[in-house]
């Protein structure tokens, strides 16, 4: 769980603004990461109340991020609560940012898979092949653009060459005065059944956004999220009633690159404006200047 919340609390950093000075050049990948940076460390320390008082509670390692110098390897590990290796990502990309490859290790080092990413004359991403260790063929994804819509085609295969699973997915955008909509719909195809999903994003002008995602297997979600400035924002999580289950508010700290290194998690039941921190994330960067 802990994991989990560390990563969605990246995510978000990834798709803020930073209030600091004007952007370097941004390093290939999903994280918005500045300037030359060479290692990331992230940790994550739980807030717990001890006797009426708020305790930081001990740092643990959740992430390592080893940087190229021109940024086009990344060599990124993950670790589990004691601090062994979980898994190990290494990723390749094109100095303008493109995704070329990935290649998937378990803790012990031991490749598991490899992905490698196509495209057009155009730059853009046609196609994704996922390789098993042993060099078969595990899944395949096609992109196929039409305008502001995008549709997806995935099918997985077994070791033997046999088809054992396949979706469909499209995706379209909307821009207006009143704000952007991003729309993702999905057809997953099993042995039984075909499952439905939607996603559909809103954000406005003022940057606030809002998720709700429906399938035929799962009660409806909804989460709105609300930028508060200088990094910092506010989630706000919904009942399938439409009721408020739970809120988190993040607050945020930045290094003279812009990159983020801090950030404390907040959490209030329901409705509630009772906010009590949860956990903090600490980042840890080396650069190479």
């Amino acid at each position: 769980m802990k994991a989990v919340k560390v990563c969605a609390l990246l995510v978000i950093c990834a798709v803020q603004p930073c209030s600091a000075q004007q952007p370097e050049k941004r390093r290939p990948g999903p994280f918005l990461i500045w300037g030359p940076v060479h290692v990331i460390r992230d940790e994550q320390a739980a807030i717990k109340n001890v006797n009426g008082a708020l305790v930081e509670g001990p740092r643990v390692l959740v992430q390592t991020i080893i940087y190229s110098e021109d940024g086009t390897k990344q060599e990124q590990t993950f670790y589990r609560p004691d601090g062994t290796v979980r898994q190990k990502r290494v990723s390749l990309y094109e100095p303008d940012g493109r995704h070329l490859e990935d290649s998937e290790f378990d803790g012990r080092g031991e490749l598991q898979n490899r992905a490698v990413y196509h495209y057009d004359d155009q730059q853009k991403l046609i196609e994704r092949i996922a390789y098993r260790a042993d060099g078969t063929v595990l899944s395949r994804q096609t992109y196929v653009r039409q305008g502001d819509q995008t549709v997806s085609e995935s099918t997985m295969y077994g070791p033997n060459g046999a088809i054992i699973h396949q979706s469909t997915s499209t995706s379209s955008k909307q821009v207006t005065a009143g704000g952007r909509t991003d729309k993702f719909e999905s057809l997953s195809y099993g042995k039984d059944r075909v499952v439905r999903r939607e996603d559909v994003i809103t954000q406005t002008p003022d940057g606030v956004q809002m998720r709700e995602e429906r399938s035929d297997v799962a009660p409806p979600r909804r989460e709105t999220f609300t930028p508060a400035g200088k990094g910092n924002s506010e989630r706000v999580l919904y009942n399938a009633d439409g009721t408020v289950r739970s809120k988190e508010r993040y607050t945020r700290e930045f290094d003279s690159h812009g990159n983020f290194i801090k950030g404390v998690m907040s959490v209030a039941p329901g409705d509630s404006t009772d906010f009590k921190p949860a956990n903090v994330s600490y980042r840890t960067i080396e650069y190479y200047d």
